[in-house]
């Protein structure tokens, strides 16, 4: 039973690791820019570059 559970619990942290990977790279192939969709459309480039630093989209992809 604690084999069943081990097991359960080690493909569960696989399949999560996974998911976040997923959506991650998702969001950050996906074409657009997020920071100019969550401003709107009356965001100023200075609203828009704030953005980006809040959410650290301009930091390179490893980072």
């Amino acid at each position: 039973m604690i084999a069943y559970i081990f097991r359960r619990l080690a493909s569960t942290i696989v399949v999560m690791t996974m998911v976040g990977m997923f959506v991650f790279l998702l969001l950050r192939l996906a074409p657009g820019d997020p920071a100019a969709i969550i401003a709107g459309k009356s965001a100023t480039v200075e609203m828009i570059a704030g953005i980006r630093e809040q959410l650290g989209l301009n930091e390179p992809m490893p980072v």
